[in-house]
């Protein structure tokens, strides 16, 4: 029995979306530009959506609201590594840092809309050897983060 084949044919057969109540899970994200973004998102966005999923679309790094009504938990880029404003200047800009070697959990959120949790801890990004990265405990029912280790 090879263990590491058999993990990657596990990870293989894991589906590219999970769903538990008010929450999704997604490696990348879901494209909100479409119609459906749950249904419609093709796997390869879920797999490498970056800008696209979050800026409005024709609004370069303005973040995007989430049509959803769901929480979506997202990774794929380390968090240090996205920057931005909000529209409606809700919350202050979220501006690169150059000296930053941690990437912290990271919410997009406007009022009255659920959460888009960004929590790619940059584990496996130059200069973060030494980090184990992020776990987010959420609540399915209310859609929050309750508790975090963020390394």
């Amino acid at each position: 029995m090879n263990k590491k084949n058999d993990l990657l044919d596990w990870v293989a057969e894991l589906p590219l979306t999970h769903v538990i109540d008010h929450l999704v899970f997604v490696h990348a994200g879901l494209n909100q530009s479409l119609a459906n973004p749950l249904e419609d998102t093709t796997a390869h966005d879920r797999l490498w959506l970056r800008h696209t999923y979050w800026y409005a679309q024709h609004k370069w790094r303005v973040f995007d609201h989430n049509k959803l009504r769901y929480s979506l938990i997202t990774g794929h880029t380390p968090t240090r590594e996205i920057i931005g404003r909000y529209a409606d200047a809700s919350r202050p800009d979220k501006v690169y840092d150059p000296q930053a070697i941690k990437s912290p959990i990271y919410s997009i959120q406007y009022p009255d809309e659920m959460p888009r949790y960004q929590i790619d801890g940059g584990v496996g990004s130059k200069g973060a050897d030494n980090l184990l990265g992020n776990v987010g405990v959420f609540d399915s029912q209310t859609g929050l983060l309750v508790d975090a280790v963020e390394d």
